[in-house]
């Protein structure tokens, strides 16, 4: 019997488990909540990314997707503090740094970059 190449490889090829809410991975579910503020369904928005913050607070890729969708809204100091909970945890200021749309805002932009 021969064993085929893709049997002993690390990835599955089963398609990704879904949980009950028939919500996939958390970092979609935030992108979607994203999306859904991008179509004037702020609230409802709002709401999915709080869910996926919720499911995995250690995830930077959430935090920074939460910060996306409150600088869309111009609320700078809730944008700021998702934006350090995202560096604290990735411990890589490459996502605050590599977002020119900040440098417009200069006084958050020179507070962002004092994140030690």
């Amino acid at each position: 019997m021969e064993v085929s190449p893709l049997s002993s490889s690390p990835f599955s090829l089963e398609p990704p488990r879904f949980d009950n809410a028939g919500l996939g991975f958390v970092e979609s579910l935030c992108m979607k909540g994203l999306f859904f503020c991008c179509l004037d369904k702020k609230p409802e928005g709002y709401e999915i990314i709080k869910r996926g913050v919720e499911k995995d607070s250690q995830s930077h890729i959430v935090w920074h997707v939460y910060a996306i969708a409150l600088r869309a809204d111009k609320r700078w100091e809730e944008a700021l503090d998702c934006y350090k909970k995202a560096c604290a945890i990735e411990k890589v200021r490459y996502l605050v740094t590599s977002c020119p749309s900040l440098s417009s805002n200069f006084d958050l932009f020179t507070r962002i970059h004092s994140i030690s």
